[in-house]
């Protein structure tokens, strides 16, 4: 279970989920260790690889990250309403996430769509 599945779905929670989950994995990158995160709802991916990947990345050398993707579907709309209201969601974290400069598209896979 991930601390997105404990909260109410709002706007409000989404936005306060996703900067926890960005504070927590910072500071798990800063200490120089490797985090697993292994299913749950992928509004909370975002937070994860804004942390691990990008200039502030320890992990990947302020590079930004390779991801290898299983789901089935993108997650990259741009031209539909935002989930909930929330500006990062489900829907459009690997959208943004490459857009923001954290994931490398050129060397990331996504499997299953």
């Amino acid at each position: 279970m991930t601390l997105g599945m404990c909260l109410s779905r709002t706007s409000t929670t989404t936005k306060f989920l996703f900067s926890i989950l960005l504070i927590i994995t910072q500071k798990i990158d800063a200490a120089g260790t490797r985090p697993v995160s292994v299913g749950g709802d992928h509004s909370v991916t975002g937070g994860i690889l804004q942390a691990l990947g990008g200039p502030q990345s320890k992990l990947t050398g302020g590079e930004p990250a390779c991801i290898l993707h299983f789901d089935a579907h993108t997650d990259c709309f741009s031209n539909m309403k935002h989930f909930l209201g929330a500006n990062k969601s489900a829907a459009h974290w690997a959208l943004y996430l490459v857009q923001q400069g954290n994931v490398d598209a050129h060397h990331s896979v996504q499997i299953g769509i």
